[in-house]
């Protein structure tokens, strides 16, 4: 059977208005409390609280010491960015975990000065994966920057990134679905069993 051709940019992409990300807490060796932001773009928020959950009770089993609780962040639809065949050619460096949470870390504490770039794994599926944030003084050239030389993984079919402002994030118990109040700060970095 002979190999079937990428047909690049061939397939639209239809972004939800809303996307949710999930930031979930952990505890170093050193007591220092540190979060981990998935690679999913969830499309409702029950999505990402379902895996954010079962993400909890893993490494909770592989003895890590994680908190049940996330920083979920809402998203809303600003704008999108073509995608290009050359994006796919050189890749000049490997785009690593602590690279997205580097990324991602002052998102939390002032997300009113960020945008999230979201971009289509399985367009068929409505998959989408949430590889970095930009401050929102960003221009185009940053962004292709980073599409040209990263190695992160995109549909190569899709004709369009996409770009999301932050709306707000909240704390969220993922065994309880309770909002972390402000007051319940000290409770939550507290936390450890």
């Amino acid at each position: 059977m002979p190999k079937s051709k990428t047909l690049f940019q061939s397939k639209d992409v239809n972004y939800p208005e809303k996307l949710y990300l999930a930031a979930t807490w952990m505890r170093r060796d050193d007591e220092q409390l540190i979060f981990y932001t998935h690679n999913e773009a969830y499309i409702t928020p029950d999505q990402a609280l379902d895996t954010s959950k079962k993400f909890y009770k893993s490494l909770k089993r592989g003895k890590i010491d994680a908190l049940p609780y996330i920083m979920l962040v809402t998203m809303n639809l600003s704008g999108s960015y073509p995608l290009k065949k050359d994006f796919w050619e050189n890749p000049s460096f490997e785009y690593k975990d602590f690279d997205r949470m580097m990324s991602f870390i002052n998102v939390i504490t002032n997300p009113e000065n960020y945008k999230v770039l979201v971009t289509p794994t399985e367009v068929s599926k409505n998959v989408f994966t949430a590889p970095i944030a930009f401050l929102k003084t960003a221009v185009d050239l940053d962004i292709e920057l980073f599409m040209r030389s990263s190695d992160w993984y995109v549909d190569p079919t899709a004709k369009t990134c996409a770009l999301y402002d932050i709306e707000g994030v909240v704390g969220i118990n993922v065994l309880t679905r309770e909002i972390v109040q402000k007051d319940d700060e000290e409770d939550m970095v507290q936390y450890s069993n």
